[in-house]
């Protein structure tokens, strides 16, 4: 049984279904992320976790009397373990990797551990295990690759033949026109290389083109290469879409992930603003550099609201989706389910109260110099429609050019389709005016 005192903080137990006892096997008063299946013996536990590495590996937890084992049974260079499934004959075990973002699976042998053959998927940015059968004899699994959707394969251990179920369908649509995403970095003002993943319309190779910044939510989220219709929709309109995966983004060992954990945040909330610094100094044509501007969905909605606010001037056109204006309100009126596990990231609302006013968009609104877009849904239970509102009143008051977006019927982000339609059209026209246009940046 596992308890989450935190999204990266996890204590596991055993239970005993006829005695009812609970027995803390670990995590109990520490600060790690675990993830835990019984091996082939059900006596020795496989666990994967950071606690003895700044990634996460695989290891054997033996329990014999009072005496504890760990063994470390397998890993990935600068990677972290995302996942392990046993089949369920207990013959071989699955497990997922995030690679440098890139996902993969490997197969060892649930008896000696050793490394077992898998097929060779050609040209995959990423690669899940789903189901295995019963018997242990065929296993599930989809690959994307940069342009096509995710296809699906079934894999049979015993003859190793491979057989493709799912092909790509995008009627009227040319998927070699996908542009893939490729892995660049951008200094930090520490020095810190920043990941990003930059996908190029193939004209702005040669043209000024405008930029678009996209942060990933979370925020222990990540950003991925492989096939994104949300992505390519920007490239087809003529914008280089950049997503970066600042410190605080998972997938990158536990010291970038924590790095950001409360008040450290305030070392390393610069990341926002030198993202776009480096674009606008490396990026130029002719001398010129390019219109950036950045968006991003709850913690990304967030990122946005603080790049135009304390760094005012950085960006030159921001999107907010179901972002944080004010994160001492934000505490107090998320659902009550969610503050604890967000406190752990944020801040206790007395003991960092001033690192909270510091790190709230709201309280550097007097700052925005450029044109700003808020959407909200009405119902978000995680991000309250009050965060957008009170940004949106305080902007008009001081006569800033914003426009708030609000689905009556949306929470956390829009889930119908027509409302999606709604939404980048709203989104693709506010860029196209004020990046694109001939009088964007004047």
């Amino acid at each position: 049984m596992a308890q989450y005192l935190s999204n990266s903080h996890v204590e596991y137990f055993e239970f005993n279904l006829k005695s009812k006892k609970l027995t803390p096997l670990f995590g109990q008063g520490e600060n790690e992320d675990y993830t835990a299946v019984y091996a082939k013996n059900e006596k020795d536990i496989l666990v994967v976790t950071s606690k003895f590495n700044d990634f996460k590996r695989l290891y054997l937890f033996t329990e014999k009397s009072k005496d504890k084992k760990w063994e470390e049974i397998f890993a990935v260079k600068d990677g972290d373990i995302t996942g392990l499934e046993l089949d369920h004959k207990r013959q071989r075990i699955l497990v997922s990797t995030n690679e440098q973002a890139y996902a993969k699976v490997y197969a060892l042998s649930a008896t000696t551990y050793k490394k077992q053959s898998l097929p060779n998927f050609k040209g995959a940015d990423h690669v899940f295990a789903g189901s295995t059968t019963r018997d242990g004899q065929v296993t599930m699994f989809s690959v994307s690759t940069p342009q096509s959707p995710r296809m699906s394969y079934s894999y049979n251990w015993s003859t190793k033949k491979l057989f493709q179920w799912v092909y790509p369908s995008a009627p009227g649509v040319d998927l070699k026109k996908f542009v893939p995403a490729k892995l660049e970095f951008y200094p930090a003002q520490d020095g810190t290389k920043i990941p990003m993943f930059v996908r190029r319309p193939p004209q702005c190779e040669k043209e000024l083109c405008p930029v678009i910044v996209h942060f990933h939510g979370g925020p222990e989220g990540q950003s991925n290469p492989g096939f994104s219709t949300w992505s390519q929709i920007y490239v087809d309109n003529g914008f280089i879409f950049v997503d970066p995966n600042v410190r605080g983004s998972d997938g990158y060992g536990k010291t970038w992930l924590h790095a950001d954990d409360q008040s450290k945040r305030l070392k390393v909330i610069t990341d926002i603003q030198d993202c776009a610094t480096y674009i606008k100094a490396n990026w130029k044509k002719d001398g010129k550099s390019p219109l950036v501007g950045v968006m991003g969905g709850s913690y990304g909605g967030y990122a946005t609201l603080y790049a135009m606010t304390k760094f005012a001037g950085t960006y030159d056109a921001g999107v907010s989706n179901v972002g944080m204006s004010n994160l001492v309100t934000f505490l107090q009126n998320t659902a009550s389910y969610r503050r604890g596990l967000r406190m752990a990231e944020y801040g206790d609302l007395e003991k960092d109260r001033d690192a909270l006013i510091e790190l709230s968009p709201i309280t550097h609104i007097d700052k925005v110099k450029s044109p700003l877009m808020i959407i909200q849904g009405a119902n978000d239970p995680r991000v309250p429609a009050g965060e957008a509102l009170q940004i949106q009143k305080t902007l008009e008051k001081k006569n800033i050019p914003s426009s708030l977006v609000l689905f009556a019927d949306e929470g956390h982000g829009a889930e119908k389709r027509e409302n999606q339609v709604l939404q980048i059209g709203h989104i693709l026209e506010f860029f196209k005016r004020h990046l694109q246009s001939p009088d964007s940046g004047k």
